[in-house]
């Protein structure tokens, strides 16, 4: 059992090192600014890799992954903006869900 524990949570921890990783090249080529870029992942990846965590269901058995495409935005966002785009995106979608049945 700790076996098992052990082996998720360092599953978990190298796709979110992968994740940053990833993003800091995608970064810099959107904002133009590596240090700012590396400012950014540093102060907001432990929130943005929570917000964009796509984590399997009992049912399906893909592996723990992130949206990678989500956590840029986060960063350069910044989580708490991201997460205020991300409340008014949905309102907006439920709202276009009420208009039109």
């Amino acid at each position: 059992m700790i076996g098992i524990l052990l082996y998720t949570t360092w599953e978990r921890r190298a796709v979110d090192a992968r994740a940053r990783e990833q993003a800091l090249p995608r970064c810099v080529e959107r904002l133009q600014d590596e240090q700012q870029c590396t400012d950014l992942l540093e102060h907001g990846h432990e929130d943005c890799i929570v917000f964009t965590r796509v984590v399997p269901s009992r049912f399906n058995r893909r592996k723990y992954s992130v949206d990678s495409n989500a956590y840029l935005e986060c960063i350069v966002l910044t989580p708490a903006r991201f997460l205020e785009k991300r409340r008014k995106d949905r309102d907006a979608a439920a709202g276009n869900r009420m208009k039109n049945p």
